[in-house]
C-alpha cells in the first residue's frame, strides 16, 4: 500500500506531496495546475515506477481511496491476470 500526505509550505520550502510505501519515499512540490486527487495520484505514479521498476512486474495496478484520517489518500495495490 502507498500512502500520500500533502505538506504545506514552509519558510524554506513550498508545499509538496510525499508518497511512501513505509520503506522508500517519494517527495514532488504540490503541481497547482492538477486537481487535489491528481496531485495525490501524481505522487503515487513516482514511487510506483520506482517500484515496478524495482520488482519488474507489469500486471500491477493501484486503486486511490481517501485516508481514514483524511490528510492523504491510499493506493491500494491490485494483481491483474
Amino acid at each position: 500500500m502507498i500512502r500520500t500526505k500533502y505538506l504545506g509550505p514552509t519558510d524554506t520550502r513550498g508545499a509538496r506531496i510525499r508518497a511512501t510505501d513505509g520503506t522508500r519515499t517519494v517527495t514532488i512540490p504540490y503541481p497547482h495546475e492538477l486537481s487535489v486527487e491528481d496531485a495525490h495520484g501524481e505522487a503515487a505514479e513516482k514511487l510506483i515506477l520506482i517500484l515496478m521498476d524495482e520488482d519488474g512486474d507489469e500486471r500491477v495496478e493501484y486503486h486511490m481511496a481517501r485516508s481514514a484520517k483524511d490528510d492523504g489518500y491510499c493506493f491500494y495495490r491490485v494483481e491483474r491476470d
